[in-house]
């Protein structure tokens, strides 16, 4: 059995507390503003995509990922994610809470609970397939690779893997799948007693990372919500945990 850096509930403290810092330094960035200060900035080397991650405070994240003409944005917290896409003069956003998804456009906004699943099921899946900016949004994450060794992979992942289970594609819960294996296959060497390097750090949040990854697989195959969207909860318990062993790695290299 791996050893688990911290519970759900550790992790939601821990995102609490924590100072999310990656592993490259941040450029300066703009004011102050709804997103709050930018901590990393990146380019995808195939997409050419800019990804930035702003912290407005220790559990708020925004992450955004700017392609031509394209803005993906998911904005991270403990109780709700909001993930906005605009393309051109189009935009829809998800707003995910506990048993509750709205979906909106710059017409309509359709918002579906348990209770009313059977009647607005048909319109919140007209809402998505009829805009452009969802299937922009889904080709934009399809083309951006960050490499394996960084926690942005798995912020990244979630995100489109939620984004298409709306059309009911499975590959980004594939390549999650595949990262885990591999990942889990490779052997591991840890000191103990010393001071740790950037490597034992990595080792350590990949573990926390897999066990995270083994428990979205369980709550995906038992959810009694039986499939998107209600597997958002499932994602949603996903995200503290991703969020929160970022922190502790970001920490475990700042002392390293």
């Amino acid at each position: 059995m791996t050893m688990r850096i911290f519970d759900v509930t550790a992790a939601a403290l821990l995102v609490a507390c924590g100072v999310l810092v990656l592993d490259t330094p941040a450029l300066a960035g703009p004011p102050p503003d709804q997103r709050g200060r930018l901590i990393h900035r990146r380019v995808a080397p195939a997409s050419g995509a800019v990804i930035r991650l702003y912290q407005r405070t220790a559990p708020d994240l925004t992450l955004e990922i700017e392609g031509q003409d394209v803005l993906f944005t998911k904005r991270f917290g403990v109780a709700s994610s909001e993930i906005t896409i605009v393309s051109g003069r189009d935009r829809i956003a998800f707003v995910v809470a506990p048993m509750m998804l709205t979906v909106s456009s710059a017409s309509t906004t359709v918002r579906m609970t348990p209770a009313t699943a059977q009647a607005v099921r048909p319109r919140l899946d007209e809402l998505i397939r009829s805009s452009p900016a969802y299937r922009d949004g889904v080709a934009l994450l399809k083309r951006v690779t960050v490499g394996e060794r960084t926690p942005l992979n798995l912020l990244i992942l979630p995100a489109r893997a939620f984004l298409e289970g709306a059309a009911g594609d499975t590959s980004a819960l594939v390549a999650m799948r595949q990262w885990a294996r591999s990942v889990a296959a490779r052997p591991r060497v840890v000191r103990v007693g010393f001071q740790k390097t950037p490597g034992d750090c990595w080792e350590l949040y990949s573990q926390e990372a897999i066990e995270a990854w083994m428990e979205l697989e369980d709550c995906l195959r038992n959810a009694p919500w039986n499939g998107w969207p209600w597997s958002t909860n499932c994602w949603g318990i996903y995200d503290i945990r991703a969020v929160g062993a970022a922190v502790w790695w970001a920490k475990c290299v700042s002392i390293s």
